[in-house]
């Protein structure tokens, strides 16, 4: 059985972690996501899986409704923010 792990960081300050990604409560279909940040504008972080993504609510500590969305409604911008995402980590 594999364990997929998060680490939560403010800047470079970790405040959380290693710890199981099981406990932050995300829908089976998103499973490990391939990709994830945390957006200042609404302090919400997007997870990327595939051609999806899902918004979480930090505070509430659970998904928004009505995801997840395709990446397309970003327009070709999805894609390149899930090039940046994925291609340096």
């Amino acid at each position: 059985m594999t364990i997929h792990r998060y680490w939560k960081y403010y800047g470079f300050v970790l405040e959380e972690g290693p710890r199981d990604i099981s406990q932050l409560g995300l829908p089976s279909e998103l499973g490990s996501p391939d990709a994830a940040f945390v957006w200042g504008g609404n302090g919400r972080t997007y997870y990327f899986k595939g051609n999806n993504y899902w918004r979480y609510d930090e505070y509430y500590r659970k998904m928004d409704a009505g995801y997840p969305r395709p990446i397309t409604v970003w327009g070709k911008e999805g894609y390149f923010i899930l090039f940046l995402l994925t291609s340096f980590a």
